[in-house]
């Protein structure tokens, strides 16, 4: 691993346990849409081997905490986790099957396991050698034993018949079969399709299975009509798709932090995101975009006040295309 994936590891860990500060969360942010799917796969790999280590019990007690608090905040999360702990039982029963046919086997070996064990004890091996050594001489005296009667049988080999001088005489009349497969016994019949003429290397012309990379979409939202001319803004979706990175702009940043969370037309949140900051009137936050199906859904951004109390800050409307 080199040390720039080991950094970007650390990085990603603290941001999916809620380490991080606010301006450190930002800053991640923008990394990730710099960088794109690289960077998405990378956290991919981070949320299984959280996941697999908190399953396991190897987190810390801080850790756990952290994890539960900060991770398991989605459904889709929860979904995961529950998944690779069905999955991880379901290796345990089968291991833990496999151990118990071993030791049934163990217990009551097969006939032949028995007659292998008989002839490896040294009382019997010597005898065992040598019972099979004069079975393959009596086979090869057997079959290889000069015959006595061989030159008899050489001169009962039938002559080769010679063809008569005496010209016939053929009748106009007399329908004449000829054999079109004289001397076919003795002519080599190449077989085009044989398996000796095929490629030699039959997967040299097949084309090598290319992974596609995720894909991130961007999507650019203002506050009023005056910048998007009263036209619904679209996010066209592709099924390698994996999220969204929405840019939410403001007439004015008039709180410190924001939070947004993605509603369809009839009230449902589908996604909710943490808290971030804004950067002059501009809000970036990403949204996965499985569970965004076609139709016209809303952004709505709320900020908090000086005592930490949310209030609605603007609202935006998009429309996905799949």
């Amino acid at each position: 691993m080199t040390q720039e994936k080991f950094d970007n590891e650390i990085e990603i860990r603290r941001f999916l346990l809620g380490e991080m500060t606010d301006d450190e969360r930002i800053s991640f942010e923008e990394k990730f849409i710099a960088q794109g799917g690289e960077l998405f796969e990378e956290i991919r790999v981070t949320e299984d081997e959280l996941i697999e280590s908190y399953i396991r019990g190897t987190l810390s007690a801080a850790e756990k905490q952290k994890f539960e608090a900060h991770f398991l905040i989605s459904e889709i999360r929860r979904q995961r986790v529950a998944f690779t702990r069905e999955m991880f039982d379901k290796l345990a029963a089968d291991k833990k099957s496999a151990v118990k046919k071993t030791e049934a086997a163990a217990e009551n070996p097969s006939v032949w396991n028995s007659l292998a064990e008989f002839f490896k004890t040294p009382r019997f091996a010597f005898g065992a050698a040598l019972m099979i050594l004069i079975l393959v001489f009596g086979l090869w005296f057997l079959v290889f034993k000069p015959s006595e009667n061989q030159p008899q049988i050489a001169q009962q080999i039938t002559p080769t018949p010679t063809v008569s001088q005496t010209p016939q005489k053929i009748d106009e009349n007399q329908n004449v079969a000829v054999d079109s497969n004289v001397n076919s016994a003795n002519t080599p019949e190449i077989n085009k399709n044989s398996p000796s003429n095929a490629e030699e290397n039959p997967n040299k012309n097949q084309p090598k299975e290319v992974i596609p990379k995720p894909v991130v979409a961007t999507l650019a939202l203002f506050a009023g009509t005056v910048r998007s001319e009263g036209k619904m803004r679209e996010l066209n979706l592709t099924k390698d798709t994996k999220g969204a990175n929405f840019e939410l702009n403001l007439e004015a940043a008039d709180y410190k932090t924001y939070r947004a969370e993605i509603v369809d037309a009839d009230g449902n949140v589908i996604y909710r995101s943490g808290r971030t900051l804004a950067r002059k009137s501009r809000i970036n936050t990403f949204f996965p975009t499985a569970k965004l199906k076609k139709g016209d859904y809303f952004v709505k951004l709320y900020g908090f006040n000086s005592k930490g109390e949310e209030e609605s800050a603007a609202d935006f409307q998009f429309r996905v295309n799949r």
